[in-house]
């Protein structure tokens, strides 16, 4: 899966997010209730949430932030992507090694 650096970063920075996007990325933001998409393209729908955004309570757009914050730091904080890419690489050794 590939998502943009900056969806991570902010994610990671806990901003609420306006976005227009397609596919895994629009299901991050959308499924981790850190803000709202628009389809890519869709000039009409990206103005629609910009103003659902500017209408929502300050208190929800805090909760975006903060599920944005735990999205992050469950799926993409430095400490475990390193630990999967070792347990990947660790895998794959393995593997390679009982081919000999």
């Amino acid at each position: 899966m590939t998502v943009p650096s900056k969806l991570q970063a902010y994610l990671a920075a806990g901003c609420p997010i306006i976005a227009s996007l397609d596919g895994e990325p629009a299901r991050i933001v959308e499924s981790s209730g850190a803000g709202f998409c628009a389809a890519a393209g869709d000039a009409k729908a990206l103005s629609e949430i910009i103003v659902r955004m500017a209408d929502i309570p300050v208190a929800e757009r805090q909760e975006m932030s903060t599920c944005g914050k735990k999205y992050f730091e469950g799926h993409f904080a430095p400490d475990l992507v390193i630990e999967e890419l070792i347990d990947h690489v660790k895998k794959v050794v393995e593997m390679n090694g009982t081919k000999k």
